[in-house]
């Protein structure tokens, strides 16, 4: 039976990116024969939610969680107890059951279900997930990648039913057509795409690998370029980003995204992220021609101690030959660091600084403080230290060796990089060249 769902984006954070995960579940919701509709924040007023609910009276809703906090150590702005408030407020307008999903979901799902009250959540890609729940609200437990609710002996448990990795993307090209893209450009933000799913990168802090998968799933590079084709028709042919976890997980098939560009004519301007060690500049070169406008190097580090202690899969020789490469290329590139890891010294920090000043990148990132997520190595390493007890909850921000990083690093951060034109630091005002840099390519 048909069902009308509604979907929230309950992101307010800003700068506002479109929900490309939402956009992604239009098409497989509605192939099923339901109908759907979304209410965004980052278009929308939030008062406008009520009379939304009362006048389309859904049977299920939908939001994502795109961010449980603002990952900034200085900050530290959460936004589990906002998405409590919204969820409560739904609770009153309506019993409809409410899904959550999304990537900050996927990082501590049962946490999150268990803090929110919500009645189902979807980890990993919901494109499958989603419609099958809607066909299976009272058997859930055949539904994959689910978090449910079941009554046992009169008590109420969180169940997970299976998992499950399929292919990306199927043989269909997403329409586009959920999220106001065109509204979002025209705010001045950016528009996102994604060619691959998965990350087999094996750095210390980061979850991703566990929620989307160690195997990579690539797409049809055709189907990638009938997105982009279908954003150039809406009038959005600038600060398109690849989402991928690094556009260069698998070589062979950036070459293909590439060339099926080139090879369509489609003339946009786009940006990705990109790990040094697995980059020839062949493809560089190619990614130009096909429009590519800007790489950000996912390095964290230029201190070879430091990028064996972060688990990274290059060395320095490897960031300086990427950065010659966009040199030669003529493609503008910037390097982000990440500094607080284990082991990280004021020696470290030097080390990278006098790296990184052999370069000649258009800017360099700098933020400082890594915040730990359940089950990565960087968890174990807490527990380990001492750092942190079993009995902690991650469910908000907590970071490693937070009062040496805040007492100790970032003050000689701001000492070695403040003032310095191309270095921005996390928190502190850029220059308005810089600025300018940053808005013709992505969301500032």
């Amino acid at each position: 039976m048909p069902l009308n769902l509604l979907l929230v984006n309950p992101n307010r954070k800003r700068p506002s990116l479109p929900p490309i995960g939402l956009d992604y579940l239009f098409d497989a919701v509605k192939s099923q024969g339901h109908q759907i509709k979304l209410f965004d924040f980052g278009m929308e007023h939030p008062r406008g939610l009520k009379p939304v609910i009362e006048q389309n009276r859904p049977d299920v809703i939908g939001m994502t969680v795109r961010n449980l906090d603002d990952v900034d150590i200085f900050r530290q702005q959460e936004f589990v107890t906002p998405l409590i408030r919204w969820i409560n407020t739904i609770r009153r307008i309506t019993d409809a059951p409410i899904v959550l999903g999304g990537i900050g979901f996927s990082f501590m799902p049962r946490e999150v279900m268990e803090k929110t009250r919500a009645d189902f959540g979807i980890t990993g890609d919901g494109e499958r997930t989603l419609p099958l729940l809607l066909d299976n609200l009272s058997s859930p437990q055949v539904v994959p990648n689910l978090y449910y609710r079941e009554q046992t002996g009169g008590r109420e448990e969180i169940r997970f039913t299976f998992r499950e990795i399929l292919p990306f993307g199927g043989t269909d090209t997403y329409s586009r057509s959920m999220v106001d893209n065109q509204g979002y450009y025209g705010l001045g933000n950016g528009c996102n795409i994604q060619s691959i799913r998965g990350c087999n990168y094996r750095c210390v802090y980061c979850p991703e690998p566990q929620i989307t998968g160690r195997k990579l799933r690539p797409r049809d590079p055709e189907k990638v370029v009938d997105e982009l084709e279908i954003l150039a028709a809406m009038g959005i042919d600038q600060k398109i980003f690849f989402v991928d976890s690094e556009f260069n997980l698998l070589p062979e098939h950036s070459r293909r995204v590439v060339e099926a560009i080139i090879k369509r004519g489609v003339r946009v301007e786009w940006s990705c992220t990109m790990m040094p060690g697995n980059v020839s500049f062949d493809l560089l070169l190619r990614m130009k021609q096909a429009g590519c406008g800007l790489i950000i190097w996912s390095i964290d580090t230029v201190a070879e101690a430091m990028t064996t202690n972060l688990r990274k899969d290059f060395g320095v020789d490897d960031v300086f030959k990427a950065s010659e490469y966009c040199d030669r290329a003529g493609l503008a590139y910037h390097h982000n660091l990440l500094f607080g890891g284990p082991g990280e010294t004021i020696e470290t920090i030097d080390e990278t600084f006098h790296n990184i000043e052999q370069m000649n990148p258009d800017f360099v990132g700098i933020s400082a403080g890594i915040r730990i997520y359940p089950n990565t190595q960087l968890h174990q390493i807490a527990l380990k230290e001492g750092v942190l007890s079993p009995d902690d909850s991650l469910l908000y921000p907590v970071y490693y060796k937070e009062e040496y990083v805040k007492k100790r690093l970032w003050p000689y951060l701001i000492k070695k990089f403040g003032g310095k034109k191309r270095y921005i630091l996390n928190g502190v005002r850029i220059d308005t060249r810089l600025k300018r840099h940053l808005s013709r390519h992505l969301s500032v």
